[in-house]
């Protein structure tokens, strides 16, 4: 059974689909704002020149690699990777770079769960019982999408989930999927 102090407050002002750089820094820097929501899946980095930032001519479009970014489909490119993400979302004064909102990652394609928890163990991201991470999948039809199958299988997501989470030991990982809510205590 859970206790209650372990479970986030009921009312919270989320940011969604912080799939940006700029999106990020205007969620973590709104007090008002306790939890951000980002949607993942495996893309390209889009570098910018920082000399003119704000020049289109200055984005580079090598590929390198596909890695965890924060983007919604039909979107492949993004100025913010998942690493960068867990930099600017875990607090760089405390040592123990604890996350600073609640935070959901919503998967929107299976080859990003594995990296994107396997980058929070890599970040040695720490949690207290004050912030949760949702990890979430749209594993059932959606009001929009009824008669199409879902894109990722509930129990793909929640086997890679499982078997990742058990390596991350000592933090606390909220899944949730949609429209059902499990809760895993990794320790």
């Amino acid at each position: 059974m859970l206790k209650d102090n372990l479970l986030p407050p009921a009312k919270q002002k989320w940011a969604h689909s912080t799939c940006s750089q700029e999106l990020l820094h205007a969620a973590l820097t709104d007090s008002t704002i306790t939890a951000i929501e980002v949607d993942i899946l495996m893309g390209y980095e889009i570098q910018k020149d920082e000399t003119y930032p704000l020049l289109e001519s200055n984005l580079s479009t090598e590929k390198v690699g596909r890695i965890p970014i924060m983007a919604h489909p039909p979107e492949l490119e993004s100025d913010l990777t998942m690493q960068d993400f867990l930099m600017k979302a875990s607090n760089p004064k405390d040592s123990n770079k604890k996350i600073l909102k609640h935070i959901k990652l919503d998967f929107k394609e299976m080859d990003a769960v594995e990296p994107t928890i396997a980058a929070i163990d890599k970040q040695g991201i720490r949690f207290d019982t004050n912030v949760s991470i949702y990890l979430n999948a749209d594993v059932l039809p959606g009001p929009a999408m009824r008669k199409e199958l879902p894109k990722m299988k509930g129990d793909d997501f929640l086997s890679i989930c499982l078997a990742s989470c058990q390596k991350v030991l000592g933090r606390i990982f909220m899944l949730i999927v949609q429209y059902c809510i499990v809760y895993l205590f990794a320790f």
